[in-house]
């Protein structure tokens, strides 16, 4: 009987030997995996901060234009005032 349990407790640690060496594995795999999360969650977080960058440009750049064009309606309705009062254009 003594061997037997001898005999099954060396199959057993085999089997988790066999075992720790799949999960070694694992955790190598996952390492990598890791890694490649970080790389990725780095490039994202850029990324959000370009776009954030580019919304504030074209928020600031429609703000000016709008200014401009306003500024552009002024001085072409002040044009045609004056185009009106020299009888250059019909009134």
């Amino acid at each position: 009987m003594d061997k037997e349990n001898k005999e099954l407790f060396q199959e057993i640690i085999g089997r988790f030997d066999k075992m720790d060496e799949r999960l070694d594995r694992m955790d190598e795999h996952l390492h990598v995996i890791d890694g490649r999360l970080d790389v990725l969650e780095y490039k994202q977080d850029r990324m959000a901060k370009k776009l954030e960058d580019i919304q504030l440009d074209v928020k600031i750049f429609e703000r000016e234009t709008k200014r401009h064009f306003k500024q552009l309606d002024d001085k072409v309705d002040t044009v045609i005032e004056v185009l009106k009062i020299n009888n250059l254009i019909p009134q």
